[in-house]
């Protein structure tokens, strides 16, 4: 299942999440120039031994916006920080 959660400078990230429902969670973040299809064997393996699979697509890549700034060290150091 796929959803947007909104960064500090409203800048909307796409989240892939599969097997919500489960406890044990594994978080993949994807490296430049990717997305994450990259994970997509993962994603096919890994939730039917239990466990949850959370993929983002980081500021300009994949389905995440795609600002005109906002691409410094101290933006990307943690991708997963979202407002109130």
């Amino acid at each position: 299942m796929g959803y947007y959660v909104t960064a500090a400078d409203n800048v909307k990230i796409y989240v892939e999440d599969l097997n919500p429902e489960c406890k044990k969670t594994i978080l993949f973040i994807h490296g430049w120039p990717g997305d994450h299809n990259l994970f997509e064997y993962q994603f096919n393996q890994i939730p039917k031994l239990g466990y949850r699979c959370i993929g983002i697509d980081v500021r300009g890549f994949g389905k995440s916006d795609r600002p005109f700034c906002g691409y410094d060290f101290g933006t990307f150091r943690c991708p997963c920080s979202q407002s109130d």
